[in-house]
């Protein structure tokens, strides 16, 4: 009897077959996580005692364009996902997430930026416009562009988010 109609090799196969088109179809089985839990999971880390034990600070050309007050971070950030996270940004986890944060001083101010993946955090529902909120004593700006989702926190009030951005 050939291999192909032995029914342990049979259920090799079918097993075989439930294992790969699960592990390739995960990412579309993971549930959506909206917009508005990245914005306030990143509130919460900014406001944890362990993030400021830890904050890395921005390096290089992508120091030299944050700090530059002439950049209006709504005219767009050329960011690429893998290359925060070659340049050693930190890493965190929201609503099981990776996002990646840069730190910068701007005119005194000490301001995190985070960068998310669009897609992870609902990237199909457009965010025209630029979410703000206050939290106690942080500010936070949140938008997207075609392939990331952004939030910018300052402990200096909206304000000083609107001036930024």
């Amino acid at each position: 009897q050939p291999i192909w109609r032995r029914p342990y090799a049979l259920g090799l196969a079918a097993s075989v077959a439930l294992i790969f088109g699960g592990l390739t179809s995960w990412s579309y089985l993971r549930p959506t996580v909206d917009f508005e839990r990245l914005a306030l999971g990143v509130m919460e880390e900014v406001d944890s005692a362990v993030h400021h034990e830890t904050a890395p600070m921005a390096r290089g050309a992508l120091r030299t364009a944050l700090t530059d007050p002439a950049l209006r971070l709504a005219a767009g950030l050329k960011l690429e996902f893998a290359d925060l996270q070659r340049d050693g940004c930190r890493s965190l986890r929201i609503a099981n997430r990776d996002v990646l944060e840069v730190c910068f001083e701007r005119g005194g101010e000490f301001l995190h930026l985070y960068v998310a993946r669009r897609d992870d955090f609902d990237g199909k529902k457009a965010v025209t416009s630029p979410v703000f909120r206050e939290q106690g004593a942080l500010a936070s700006v949140a938008w997207t562009d075609a392939r990331h989702a952004y939030v910018l926190v300052s402990t200096e009030g909206a304000a000083s988010l609107r001036n930024i951005f």
